[in-house]
């Protein structure tokens, strides 16, 4: 089914209109949660397949309201699995909610999977604080647009957990090797005008207005043939058996 101009739905998870061959999906708060619900993510994932087949959306747009993405919000998920001890580790957690844990990790594989192999043009706009885990899955789009206040924030070491999201997969692909290793062990926040120099985003955008001009934005990368986009995604997205591989490796080393 084709989506006109001004189809939309919204429930407390996510915001979804399209705007003519443009698609955007904006996540509210309750972000973990709903990444730790099997049939929330799932939905997620349906609806990113849907119009993956619609002959009339070009791009996908994902984008976040402030606070969706934060340390406030990952903050409340993390200390959601604690057992009362003083410093949290993965050691901390119970084996009931290690299965919780285990389900958002594992939605944030499916997803970063299916979007690195995604037929149409897939951007993300990301605003506000941004911590580990929505840091690294943004580098699996297409294109990456910063708002002005952008700040990604790797707190990760706070609960004594390695960088989750495939960061530590992706990043060396687009800083290098020795800057995403001082990145990943310093854990010093990146603001956007340092993320647009490291090359991580593509443009920065106004704060005011930064929804609209997203999607503006979006159209203007939606002329390239389709045909020609799907064989440029696969030549440049070969990297699917590592990055199989590097989840792999990531589930034993934490027993998920």
């Amino acid at each position: 089914m084709s989506k006109e101009k001004g189809f939309a739905f919204q429930n407390d998870e996510i915001r979804f209109y399209t705007d003519v061959n443009v698609a955007v999906m904006v996540f509210h708060s309750n972000t973990f949660e709903t990444l730790s619900n099997m049939e929330k993510s799932g939905q997620v994932l349906s609806v990113c397949e849907w119009l993956e087949e619609d002959p009339v959306i070009n791009c996908l747009l994902i984008l976040n309201d402030e606070g969706a993405f934060d340390e406030t919000a990952y903050d409340n998920f993390m200390l959601g699995l604690q057992t009362g001890e003083d410093s949290f580790s993965q050691n901390h957690i119970t084996t009931e909610k290690k299965l919780i844990r285990a389900r958002q990790m594992n939605t944030f594989r499916n997803f970063i999977m299916k979007m690195v192999e995604y037929k149409k043009l897939f951007i993300q706009g990301l605003q506000g604080n941004i911590v580990t885990p929505f840091f690294g899955m943004s580098l699996c789009a297409d294109f990456r647009f910063a708002a002005e206040d952008l700040r990604f924030v790797l707190n990760h070491n706070k609960y004594g957990m390695h960088p989750t999201g495939a960061l530590p997969f992706f990043l060396p692909r687009f800083v290098g090797q020795s800057k995403a290793t001082e990145i990943l062990y310093t854990c010093r926040d990146i603001n956007s005008e340092q993320a647009l120099t490291s090359g991580i985003v593509n443009e920065i955008i106004p704060n005011e207005d930064f929804e609209k001009l997203c999607v503006q934005s979006a159209k203007n990368l939606c002329c390239l043939d389709p045909n020609v986009l799907k064989l440029t995604k696969r030549f440049i997205n070969n990297y699917h058996d590592d990055l199989e591989k590097y989840f792999d490796i990531e589930s034993k080393a934490i027993g998920f």
